[in-house]
């Protein structure tokens, strides 16, 4: 079916939709980009391992595993001290922050794409019975259109909600890969850091 054809048998509610799924494409396809280019330079490290290492050596320049994320606190958070420790947790959150961005627009398509198929559906039925109630053979091309317009608005929307709610999943699926590795990473820094801190304290006494 041709996009002409849609938007002439969907009827009034077919705009809205086409409208919506644009913009659902646009951010899927740029989520997805984002989210990507995290997973293939992401450090597939052990947050535990990261910390020791930190805590072995005094930064983590020379620990393999290479990512956008963990290169910048790399560079940023050379020590095991508070301060650099926030560094990092500033770092990781940031990046969480931008990993968000859109996710409310997947979100709200989800809910507003079905009842935008619902309201064709509704419009839809209302013309048919319209054109039932003055049927005559010439009418009949209103009777059908009114059919097309309920079905193909709630596939429409129905279609949006599905797919939509597919790629939401893979989204956060490859948040929780890139992010968990960072969260041990940082639950340990900052274990390790007031280990470090209390460690001169006791044993002065």
């Amino acid at each position: 079916m041709s996009l002409y054809t849609f938007l002439k048998a969907g009827g009034v509610w077919s705009y809205p939709l086409l409208l919506l799924s644009v913009l659902v494409f646009a951010a899927i396809l740029e989520r997805l980009f984002f989210h990507v280019l995290l997973l293939r330079g992401a450090a597939r490290f052990n947050g535990k391992e990261a910390a020791l290492y930190m805590r072995k050596h005094g930064n983590l320049d020379g620990y393999t595993p290479k990512g956008r994320i963990l290169d910048e606190i790399r560079e940023n958070a050379t020590e095991l001290s508070f301060f650099h420790y926030e560094t990092a947790r500033e770092i990781v959150s940031r990046y969480q922050g931008l990993s968000q961005k859109r996710m409310g627009l997947l979100s709200f398509a989800v809910t507003t794409a079905p009842l935008l198929g619902i309201l064709g559906t509704i419009s839809g039925i209302i013309s048919s019975f319209w054109a039932l109630g003055a049927f005559t053979l010439e009418k009949k091309e209103l009777l059908t259109a009114g059919i097309s317009e309920a079905l193909l608005t709630t596939a429409a929307g129905l279609t949006i909600a599905i797919v939509t709610l597919a790629f939401t999943a893979l989204i956060k699926w490859m948040q929780k890969e890139i992010f968990s590795p960072y969260g041990t990473l940082l639950r340990m820094m900052q274990a390790l850091v007031c280990d470090k801190a209390s460690g001169p304290f006791f044993r002065n006494e």
